[in-house]
């Protein structure tokens, strides 16, 4: 990543940004007979894109009040499985149901951030903030069974 310096209260960074979400999720049931239910959605994106930056500072002493916003652009390679097995006694589940995904989509990221840190010394600061990031186009574990029903395509929604 490089940075760029303006006047010792704004700073400008662009670069490689690179981002690995994974989600799981698993659910198990036993009906009174004993017969259980297994259910799985699994989902995994790996992000590599371009991202520009600005920072804004405000010192006052001490104190410094800090501002930033981030976006990427990003190649997004997501896979994503899900699991329904349903109906049997332990160890035979009886039915399965199954589907894979896998698919290369462009996502994004954008970052927001807000700090206010105080300057112990030279070089030590105790810094305290918020950090907001909001993400399109990436898998999720519980898009994957979208109205709660079986479908034919259950399992391979690639987006969010």
């Amino acid at each position: 990543m490089k940075k760029r310096w303006g006047w010792d209260v704004i700073s400008c960074s662009s670069g490689v940004r690179y981002i690995d979400i994974s989600e799981e999720f698993e659910l198990y049931s036993i009906a009174p007979d004993d017969s259980i239910g297994h259910l799985t959605m699994d989902t995994q994106n790996k992000m590599i894109g371009f991202q520009l930056g600005v920072d804004l500072y405000y010192p006052v002493g001490r104190w410094t009040m800090e501002g930033n916003l981030k976006g990427s652009i990003n190649g997004n390679r997501a896979r994503g499985q899900f699991r329904l097995e349903n109906g049997g006694p332990f160890p035979d589940f009886g039915t399965l149901y199954g589907n894979d995904f896998s698919s290369v989509r462009l996502s994004t990221l954008v970052e927001f951030g807000y700090h206010v840190s105080y300057h112990i010394s030279e070089r030590v600061k105790i810094r305290g903030g918020y950090e907001v990031l909001w993400l399109y186009g990436v898998a999720a574990a519980v898009e994957q069974l979208r109205d709660g029903t079986l479908q034919v395509n259950t399992g391979t929604h690639a987006e969010t």
